[in-house]
Formats: structure tokens, C-alpha cells, sequence
């Protein structure tokens, strides 16, 4: 079936797409597309796959959706064995975003302000200020 299509993405986990062997966002998928219409190289037909990660969520299908509304290209999908293809009326087409991952902080920094210092700290340094 992949023969049949000028390009095949794989959806991944939290709404990004693996392209060309790449995790990519939305965001940056859509600018792999916006690069290759600059060179003339835009696809007409996209797969889109599920991944050994991921199955084609309905996240995936807005995001595809949007991308082939500003591109032009076609987008299908295998819907528990059919080809399908995206209409983004139906699907609701959403605004491509970059992937927000979970933000951790080191312990080192726990307890600290940007500056670096804790309120504590701040507070001390007030008062030796003071004096």
C-alpha cells in the first residue's frame, strides 16, 4: 500500500509525527512540508501510519488535517482496515504546536528563584544590606 503514496509519516507519541526516521512536532512537521514546497518537492499523496509507539490518533488526524488544508496535499489514513482519507471539515482541523514536554528541575535547583537564590537566601542578604 506504502508504493501507492508520494510520502509515509508514522504518528508518535503526544500528537508528533516520525518523519523520515526524525520524532518531529506538529510545528516542525509542518515546516519539513513548507521546506519541501520551496523546492518544489511537496508531496501530492501522504500515508499516515500508526508507529511501534503510537496508533493514528484523533490529535494526529487534526494535525494532518491543518497541514493538508496549507499545503494542498492528500492525506489518508488505515481506519481498522480501510483507507480513509482526512477531510478536515470533519475532523476539525487544528492549529499546528510545538511538542511540550514534561518540565523537570533538577534538586539542586528546587526551592530557587531565577536568580538563583532561595527566599531564604534573598531574605539574608537583605538584611546583611541593611547593616
Amino acid at each position: 500500500m506504502q508504493g501507492q503514496f508520494d510520502t509515509t509519516i508514522k504518528a508518535y507519541k503526544s500528537g508528533q509525527f516520525l518523519v523520515d526516521g526524525a520524532v518531529l512536532s506538529a510545528l516542525d512537521t509542518g515546516s519539513h512540508f513548507a521546506y519541501l514546497k520551496d523546492q518544489g518537492k511537496l508531496p501530492k499523496t501522504i500515508l499516515l501510519e500508526r508507529s511501534d509507539d503510537s496508533k493514528v490518533r484523533k490529535q494526529h488526524l487534526q494535525y494532518m488535517a491543518r497541514m493538508q488544508l496549507d499545503y494542498g496535499f492528500t492525506v489518508y489514513y488505515d481506519d481498522d482496515g480501510t483507507l480513509t482519507k482526512i477531510n478536515p471539515v470533519v475532523v476539525k482541523a487544528r492549529n499546528l504546536e510545538d511538542y511540550r514536554g514534561p518540565v523537570t528541575m533538577p534538586d539542586r535547583l528546587e526551592g530557587k528563584d531565577a536568580a538563583g537564590s532561595s527566599a531564604v537566601e534573598q531574605q539574608q542578604q537583605r538584611q546583611q544590606q541593611q547593616q
